[in-house]
């Protein structure tokens, strides 16, 4: 679905925002007997929960009463701030972003630095303060980045991280700063090719495994850091293929903050797609879409609709096409211009064997290759096994599967590519099911077959093969696998695999 980028986007760029809560005052000794600090500590608390339960309007409304309790204290005016950078990032993610929410964004984080510099002008060595200043540089260093602003968001990054080095100095057993080292290790750890020019330039660098550690530290003793801590590791450890660690850390957050629809959203991804856990993915996607939830209001919108997708996704791989189709409608209703949900309807319609109504929406679906062939062409009874086979493998049916498959091979008329993709599907099925010696099988049956089109199925199949063989003890014969499968080049979604592919090889030398 065309959704999916935004979603990846945002989670790429959300930040640091926690951590940074403390009891700064640079007030005179008159003003400091007038000010209930207890009042704005708890008030900056509700200003947070607002915040990481997406509820902006109150999270600004919070904020604004710590400016008026305590106007030279950077709390409220980082708060304030951060209302205004989560509403930019999902505006934008959301192909809706306004130029009024970036400006107030950095009208308000230059009000933040100018209360920490008066403090730091007072008192050079206070901690608290290079750590507000820290945190906010960082963020405008990651909007730069967003507006493809390189070098400022290069130089903006490097001198927050300037100030937390200062910081920690001061308190080298701070946890919640450690929350900052880890952002920091981890991100620039994994910055793309066309960034590390501009990194090695400012004399930048980092180490992921560091940052992980950083981050665990931090979401395990951080007072104020915890929730943001989590909330990194449990998108990190799903880019690492870590789908266990991840999950800890969503239920954490949410436990925490129910009403964050992104996040809920996200967790319901990966119970999905890294899990194949579908009935519990669905009862995510039905909270993330229920618009009775505060959380869900503004921008956030984006999840509610994306929720809908997947919870149509899921009805579909369960045959439940009417249900489906329902959920698709609603999320089209919202999100007219992700036009791919079309064909998730035509496909519905096509698998009832009503070809008459899916032809329109194959057709409205004008960016997916998939709905465009065959909006001119029924899906045959071998493509019709692919589809079942792989929708039954989402949700973790894999004795149904099989099944699926092997009906689907004695049919007549299969082309190479077909049966080489049936047979690749149904030896992950046979992994997963722990039927490792199916598996092996099936694999090198697969790799025989030679596929001329389907040219992502080699490598897959030669990595997958080396896993399967690697759980039964032929690690001789795994590592070879593996090397076999990096071996190949220019083939779909080439990058995340390979990472997959060094990461266990690596592993396995050890």
């Amino acid at each position: 679905m065309q959704h999916r980028p935004f979603i990846a986007l945002t989670v790429k760029f959300l930040g640091i925002c926690a951590f940074m809560l403390s009891t700064l005052s640079v007030h005179s000794p008159a003003q400091m007997q007038q000010i209930d600090w207890a009042k704005v500590h708890t008030t900056t608390i509700a200003a947070m929960d607002a915040l990481y339960n997406l509820r902006f309007n109150e999270a600004e409304q919070k904020s604004n009463e710590v400016i008026t309790m305590a106007p030279n204290d950077p709390r409220g005016h980082f708060f304030r701030t951060m209302v205004y950078y989560y509403r930019h990032r999902l505006a934008q993610n959301a192909n809706s972003p306004t130029e009024d929410d970036f400006q107030k964004f950095m009208s308000y984080s230059q009000k933040t630095i100018q209360v920490c510099d008066q403090l730091l002008a007072a008192n050079k060595n206070d901690g608290k303060a290079l750590f507000y200043i820290g945190g906010m540089y960082g963020y405008r260093g990651m909007t730069m980045v967003n507006h493809n602003e390189m070098m400022k968001a290069v130089w903006q990054g490097k001198k927050g991280i300037d100030y937390l080095e200062d910081a920690v100095k001061l308190d080298p057993q701070n946890a919640d700063a450690q929350m900052g080292f880890g952002l920091f290790n981890y991100l620039i750890s994994q910055a793309p090719p066309m960034f590390k020019p501009a990194i090695r330039l400012a004399g930048l660098s980092g180490d992921k495994n560091v940052g992980l550690r950083q981050l665990e530290y931090a979401a395990a003793n951080g007072i104020y850091s915890r929730p943001e801590a989590q909330f990194w590791l449990s998108e990190f450890y799903r880019s690492e293929n870590l789908p266990e660690r991840s999950e800890k850390h969503f239920k954490n957050f949410l436990a925490q903050y129910p009403q964050n629809t992104m996040m809920r959203y996200l967790y319901g991804r990966l119970l999905l797609n890294d899990m194949r856990r579908g009935n519990e993915a669905a009862s995510q996607f039905k909270q993330a879409s229920d618009e009775t939830v505060l959380g869900a209001a503004g921008n956030a919108q984006l999840f509610v609709a994306a929720s809908l997708v997947d919870l149509g996704n899921i009805s579909m791989y369960k045959e439940n096409y009417n249900e489906a189709i329902s959920c698709f409608q609603k999320a089209l209703a919202k999100r007219s211009d992700w036009t791919s949900i079309n064909n998730g309807i035509a496909l519905c319609y096509e698998l009832q064997g009503n070809r008459t109504a899916a032809v329109p929406y194959y057709q409205k679906a004008k960016d997916n290759k998939f709905a465009q062939e065959h909006a001119i062409k029924a899906l045959s009874e071998i493509e019709i096994g692919l589809v079942k086979s792989q929708h039954l493998f989402n949700i973790g049916e894999y004795t149904k599967q099989l099944v699926v498959v092997d009906e689907t091979l004695k049919k007549s008329g299969i082309t190479d590519d077909q049966r080489a993709e049936l047979l690749y599907r149904s030896a992950r099925a046979a992994h997963e099911k722990g039927d490792y010696a199916q598996a092996e099988s099936r694999y090198q049956q697969a790799l025989a077959t030679k596929p001329q089109k389907e040219t992502w199925i080699p490598p897959a199949a030669y990595y997958r093969l080396g896993l399967t063989q690697e759980k039964v003890g032929k690690k001789t014969e795994a590592q070879q696998n593996l090397e076999q499968a990096l071996a190949f080049k220019d083939y779909e979604n080439e990058k995340p695999m390979r990472k997959l592919m060094e990461r266990d090889l690596a592993r396995l030398k050890r």
